[in-house]
């Protein structure tokens, strides 16, 4: 049975490695660009995001099909907590640049997800960044191909170092780009309370599994631009001073490779898309709204 996985990009042999994917990150993101977003009325919750907030299978499919929106995605919970209408906007495959342009996907043309916002916008949820530059495919999905064709040591790895390109170097790209992103979304809707949501933690600390099919070597990298991508975004809502949901923390021993995942691993085990969230870890997030919003 083919399995789908919802990222961006090539996964061939020749784009699989990590130092190209740092290599040809986007810089940043444009200036929106859209028509003005209609303020007389609107969502009073509008989240932003990738497959990480739009939550493949978690729930009955809901919104524009290629976008693989559930209706037990965190966005869903808390619009049901709150009581609140909600415009999901968050999409599979989407990455910043998706933020403030069309997204092309399977297709179909995705309007720019900060076209939700405006003066009647009261929340905004952002989680993005993972495809930037297709980093999530390529780690998950290329170093586990690299890994089928070289089975021992850290292809990955040593690509990356050879090629001059740093983790923290890309961590510092996606920091800025989000922070510029923030700015953004704060411009667009004056009045709502922004939460930046954080990634979870889907590699484990220590030792490797067929459940994340990776060099035993690359394990190390893996974690490290798993950190990255969670620290870019905190690091980000820092400095905007805005809200953090930090995920992170909360999954610790909840990684691909645990008794207990709350992401899915080659083979999900739940309704999920492979390395994609478990309802568990939605659920977990939408508390930690909840929570941040005093509620």
């Amino acid at each position: 049975m083919r399995r789908t996985v919802w990222v961006t990009g090539s996964t061939a042999l020749t784009t699989i490695l990590l130092a190209t994917v740092l290599a040809t990150a986007p810089t940043g993101s444009a200036a929106y660009a859209g028509t003005a977003p209609d303020t007389s009325g609107g969502a009073t919750y509008v989240a932003l995001g990738d497959s990480y907030a739009s939550a493949p299978r978690v729930g009955a499919p809901t919104g524009p099909p290629p976008c693989r929106q559930a209706t037990d995605s965190y966005p869903h919970v808390v619009a049901r907590m709150l009581g609140v209408a909600l415009d999901d906007r968050s999409c599979a495959g989407a990455s910043t640049a998706n933020l403030t342009g069309p997204q092309t996907i399977e297709g179909s043309s995705v309007p720019a997800q900060l076209g939700a916002l405006g003066t009647a916008t009261r929340l905004v949820t952002l989680g993005i960044g993972a495809n930037d530059g297709n980093v999530f495919g390529n780690l998950v999905l290329g170093c586990g191909q690299w890994a089928r064709v070289v089975p021992t040591g850290d292809p990955c790895t040593v690509s990356s170092s050879a090629s001059g390109q740093t983790v923290a170097g890309y961590r510092t790209q996606l920091e800025a780009r989000i922070a510029e992103d923030v700015l953004l979304v704060e411009r667009l809707a004056p009045n709502a309370r922004v939460l930046v949501v954080g990634y979870p933690q889907f590699v484990p600390s220590s030792g490797s599994c067929p459940q994340l099919p990776l060099d035993p070597g690359d394990y190390p990298l893996a974690l490290a631009v798993n950190q990255a991508l969670d620290d870019a975004l905190r690091l980000a809502a820092q400095a905007m001073g805005v809200g953090f949901i930090d995920i992170w923390d909360a999954s610790k021993g909840h990684d691909i490779c645990s008794g207990a995942p709350w992401i899915a691993g080659d083979v999900p085990r739940q309704p999920a898309v492979a390395y994609h969230p478990y309802w568990p870890e939605q659920a977990e997030v939408a508390g930690l709204i909840e929570q941040a919003l005093g509620r």
